[in-house]
């Protein structure tokens, strides 16, 4: 089968930044084919059938009193819950209390949680915080202090069970998921440590102001002009309308990102450092006096003004809470020369213009109006967040952050859910009068992954690789294993893996690719490689992956995905390489093999190089496929033994081997016979053959001991089997 194959290989400086990124990339050079697969779903010529499935639907509210204080007594009779306006019963209840050091004694319940009987240890749903780093409109200093906060926030306020991500925004690179979210929160902290405040460049937010100002002082004069003439105006609208068109991208990512989080459940609480899209820039202004001369106004932007209350409603129906931290320099400490200089340097203001060092803007605040603060307000009170005026006290911000996010519950209820995208509206009632519930606007239905756009394509993948999961969909299952390969001009790992026919037969629709990532025992990603098939075909499939590495542990992890319809199986193992011998005899990994059974298609990712299998696992045999688990009952082996052996080395190796019942400890009988001997450079592979049927239903041990009578060496291997009653 004719494959195409993407390889990115090498230990890349980053843990699971480097992962993030490398599959973003590797998603996104897929992603180029998403047109060819909406045609080929179109081509399938079947009408939409949408799965139905029985799910318990847990959502998660906050509660406040009037003075917008958490309040965490209530108990599961307080709630009522009502679901596209009918009224559901609450088959789930928890309730969480995490309060900051600060929170006054006595003010809330023991920081414990409350749950029904019988239901696994740990939060039905746990806290999950995005800390996103805005840097197109953001500043130096700003960028500084927000890492300052995010790393104090996650040193004092993360609790152990609490998820983390880290985004990023920048005007050149997009929108950057950093660290997916994780419970790692040692990783989180490294990634926000390595964020660089110079990636700011809010030019955008200086334009508008610059814009405004010019309408309220005028130009400079020419340098060559006579003290006290004027000069004409300044012309910004080609600069505003650049500015208006960075802003309209970035609203845009950010909507695209909260129709992504619609399918992660439960509440998502943003941690968003920004300085803000300027209010003026989307909803207008007016500025100066008309009486004097110098005025302008502004109706606002059509276009921004419909795209921002559209990303305001997708967070908000998405379940995404924004705690905004204002990283403006001067947002409430005044600073008297900042303004003076500015203006000064831009040439918008000389001790000869017509306003002079007199002029009537030179406040120490500038107007709210031609910021973001608005911008940011209208976020977090949509969203049902909170909007902090000031990065620099984000002490304080933090502790109300974490009083507001630590006291939360969780209901529960049964539904009946389809794929089929659809909004539920969902409204949370508590009887007791002067509270109000915060959280669980709605959700909505998954839906077909033929209609995912790009983000949400490649946020499915990323919870496939880190969490081995899909939006909280348990992908499928099939076996897999990996070699360490030790030789003395070359060390890595042979992963292999299987999928039968009918699991292939579950992904059927689409083409299929193989994701297929490697990682040491630091988390750090050794090697990713992406091979597709231009469709899947009825049958078993055979994926193999060669990796160079070090000695050392490593993790390895396949992740098959068709590209159409989005079903997905994944398999991992864990094997440690060791250190070549050198002149020493030495078995490779002992493999087994049987007869195959079924039509197999193979796809190989293989990195550049010398490959690793080569001449030692009849990998590309027709008639033979690997045994990863189960050995059917009455099927004949074939045993693999690699053995690098010595330069001065004979061909005339001598092998036994016998097996042991794995729960007994007993020898069990079996006859042994040599097939044949192959040498491949410093490598002599033997071949031994089990009669079929020689084992019967149990679990076992295969031990070999190869002997060299040139040197008098010996080295022995293994291999664990389990044979099927079936």
């Amino acid at each position: 089968m004719r494959s195409r194959r993407e390889t990115r290989t090498g230990i890349l400086g980053r843990p699971s930044v480097s992962l993030l990124l490398s599959l973003w990339l590797l998603a996104a050079a897929a992603g180029g084919t998403r047109a060819g697969q909406q045609k080929e779903l179109h081509e399938l010529g079947k009408p939409l059938q949408y799965e139905v499935s029985v799910v318990l639907k847990l959502i998660q509210v906050s509660v406040v009193d009037k003075k917008g204080r958490p309040v965490g007594d209530l108990d599961r009779d307080d709630f009522a819950v009502y679901d596209n306006g009918r009224p559901v019963e609450i088959a789930a209840f928890e309730r969480h209390a995490i309060r900051s050091a600060a929170a006054p004694p006595g003010d809330s319940p023991e920081p414990a949680r409350a749950s029904d009987e019988g239901r696994p240890p740990g939060p039905a749903m746990n806290r999950k915080f995005f800390l996103f780093f805005d840097f197109a409109f953001n500043n130096p200093r700003g960028i500084a202090k927000a890492k300052e906060a995010a790393l104090a926030f996650l040193d004092t306020k993360v609790a152990p069970d609490d998820e983390a991500a880290v985004l990023t925004y920048s005007m050149v690179r997009g929108l950057r998921v950093q660290e997916y979210l994780t419970r790692d929160h040692k990783k989180v902290r490294e990634t926000v440590g390595s964020i660089d405040r110079r990636a700011a460049a809010g030019r955008a937010s200086e334009i508008e102001e610059r814009f405004w100002r010019e309408a309220t002082e005028g130009s400079a004069p020419g340098r060559e002009s006579a003290p006290g003439a004027g000069a004409p105006k300044t012309d910004f609208s080609w600069e505003r309308q650049e500015a208006k068109n960075i802003a309209q991208v970035f609203i845009q990512r950010l909507t695209d990102l909260a129709k992504a989080l619609r399918y992660v459940p439960g509440r998502k609480d943003f941690l968003y450092f920004s300085s803000g899209v300027p209010s003026s820039m989307i909803y207008g202004a007016q500025a100066g006096s008309a009486a004097g001369g110098r005025s302008r106004f502004d109706p606002g932007d059509n276009v921004l003004r419909e795209a921002n209350e559209t990303l305001l409603r997708e967070f908000a129906a998405s379940d995404c809470a924004f705690y905004a931290f204002d990283t403006r320099e001067a947002t409430k400490v005044a600073s008297l020369f900042t303004y003076d200089e500015q203006t000064f340097a831009s040439g918008y203001r000389d001790l000869f213009s017509g306003s002079g060092v007199f002029g009537d803007q030179t406040s120490v605040f500038k107007d709210e109006q031609f910021t973001g603060r608005d911008s940011l307000q209208r976020l977090s009170q949509t969203t049902g967040g909170k909007y902090f005026g000031s990065i620099a006290t984000y002490d304080r911000s933090l502790d109300q952050l974490q009083d507001l996010t630590g006291t939360y519950y969780v209901l529960g209820y049964s539904v009946t859910q389809k794929e089929d995208g659809a909004f539920h509206e969902v409204r949370v009632e508590v009887r007791r009068k002067g509270l109000e519930v915060r959280g669980a606007g709605g959700y909505f239905n998954p839906k077909p992954f033929g209609e995912f756009n790009d983000l949400e394509r490649r946020l499915h993948l990323f919870d496939l690789a880190l969490n081995e999961r899909a939006f909280s969909r348990i992908p499928e299952r099939f076996p897999m294993t990996a070699w360490p390969v030790s030789l003395s001009d070359r060390s890595g790992l042979v992963v292999v893996g299987r999928m039968p026919g009918g699991l292939a037969g579950k992904l059927a629709g689409g083409a299929l690719e193989m994701f297929s990532l490697v990682l040491d025992e630091g988390d750090n990603i050794v090697d990713v490689q992406r091979v597709e098939t231009p469709a899947s075909k009825p049958g078993a499939y055979l994926f193999r992956s060669e990796v160079p590495a070090g000695p050392g542990t490593y993790r390895c992890r396949l992740i098959v995905r068709n590209t159409v319809t989005g079903a997905a199986a994944v398999s991992s193992a864990a094997r440690t390489v060791i250190a070549g011998l050198g002149t020493a005899l030495r078995v490779q990994p002992v493999a087994l093999f049987a007869p195959r059974g079924e039509a197999v298609h193979r796809l190989v990712a293989r990195p550049a190089g010398l490959p690793l299998a080569q001449g030692l696992y009849p990998l590309d045999a027709d008639d033979l496929l690997p045994v990863m688990e189960t050995l059917p009952r009455g099927s004949e082996l074939t045993v693999i033994v690699p053995c690098e052996t010595p330069a001065r080395s004979g061909d005339d190796l001598t092998v036994n081997a016998q097996v042991v019942d794995a729960v007994t400890g007993t020898r069990v009988p079996v006859p042994f016979v040599l097939k044949g001997r192959d040498r491949r450079g410093p490598v002599q592979v033997l071949r031994l053959g089990i009669p079929a049927g020689a084992l019967g239903p149990g679990s076992y041990i295969l031990y070999v001991y190869v002997q060299d009578p040139a040197t008098g060496g010996t080295a022995h291997g293994r291999v664990e089997l389990t044979v099927s009653a079936g």
